[in-house]
């Protein structure tokens, strides 16, 4: 693992965690900011794959599934 495969796993990580309040909440974000940024951090794991920053690709991989599901919770409240 590299020092750059590590620094980004942890920042992921973080963020992720950092999502876990939102989604245990009734209060949700957009349904268009969890998508965009779910498909954005998509694109992100497919480039850290790329680059062989695996725990990052993963890390960015739960992350996006995270905002997927606030996209999910926030479509069901309408």
């Amino acid at each position: 693992m590299s020092w750059q495969d590590l620094v980004f796993t942890i920042g992921t990580l973080i963020f992720s965690v950092s999502l876990l309040p939102s989604i245990k909440s009734d209060s949700k974000p957009h349904i268009y900011t969890s998508l965009i940024t779910g498909l954005v951090l998509v694109v992100f794991s497919i480039t850290y794959y790329t680059l062989n920053l695996t725990f990052s690709s993963a890390m960015a991989i739960i992350n996006a599934s995270l905002w997927f599901i606030l996209a999910w919770q926030k479509h069901r409240q309408k």
